[in-house]
């Protein structure tokens, strides 16, 4: 009788098989979208076979992206789990350019995708802190506070309805999107080929700091790879 939300499932295969060229998984839901957990990927090192996997199920799930300026280190968090880690010495993400949502800047490349209580923070959050946000989130249906600002926060779009930056003021400028149910209050749900942008700001050039966190709830589809959040090229 537990009517508590199941947020996350974790599944594990061992598979033999003699052709490893050959091989591909996928998961298919009941609806028939099907989504891609292993392939190869022409190369022979383990780590170039399969593909980290973000299915919400329609649903929200949050996601955290950490980049860590002096080893490089990235780190992919869902619902408060780590999911993937890969090391890009030397990389310098440019940061202060506009920044995008829902769209990489490429014409036509918007996928559907609804925001919800985004957060840009001007460090690398721990494992600790972004469980943290999961599970107030899930278990409190509460968001980040103004406050939050101390500990790091550069920017707060909560997306209630609207693209309202709530720490300074730099709001997301958007064409078109329509408030939707969010997991914290109301969310932005940008349809296909929909997007919204922030002017470049200091405040938003997290690249002068130690490192940065991009992290919100996000509701995606099944069906196709969704765009979520970044800086113009």
């Amino acid at each position: 009788n537990d009517t508590r939300p199941v947020t996350a499932i974790g599944a594990g295969l061992r598979i033999n098989h003699p052709r490893i060229s050959d091989l591909e998984v996928r998961l298919v839901n009941p609806q028939g979208d099907r989504t891609v957990l292993f392939e190869n990927r022409g190369r022979t090192e383990a780590e170039t076979l399969g593909t980290e996997l973000i299915t919400t199920n329609g649903d929200f799930s949050h996601v955290a992206f950490t980049f860590e300026r002096s080893s490089g280190r990235t780190l992919l968090y869902v619902n408060g789990r780590q999911v993937a880690e890969q090391f890009f010495p030397g990389l310098l993400p440019v940061t202060t350019n506009a920044m995008l949502f829902a769209t990489d800047g490429s014409t036509g490349n918007a996928g559907p995708v609804a925001l919800d209580d985004f957060g840009l923070w001007k460090r690398a959050l721990t494992s600790d802190n972004v469980r943290d946000l999961y599970r107030y989130g899930v278990e409190d249906r509460r968001g980040k506070v103004k406050d939050d600002n101390e500990a790091g926060l550069a920017a707060w779009w909560p997306f209630d309805g609207d693209g309202a930056e709530r720490l300074h003021g730099f709001n997301v400028v958007y064409p078109s999107a329509a408030p939707a149910v969010g997991q914290i209050d109301q969310a932005l749900q940008f349809g296909g080929g929909q997007s919204g942008s922030v002017e470049p700001e200091a405040e938003l050039d997290v690249m002068r700091h130690a490192g940065f966190t991009l992290e919100g709830w996000v509701k995606a589809s099944t069906n196709s790879p969704a765009i979520i959040a970044g800086w113009a090229h």
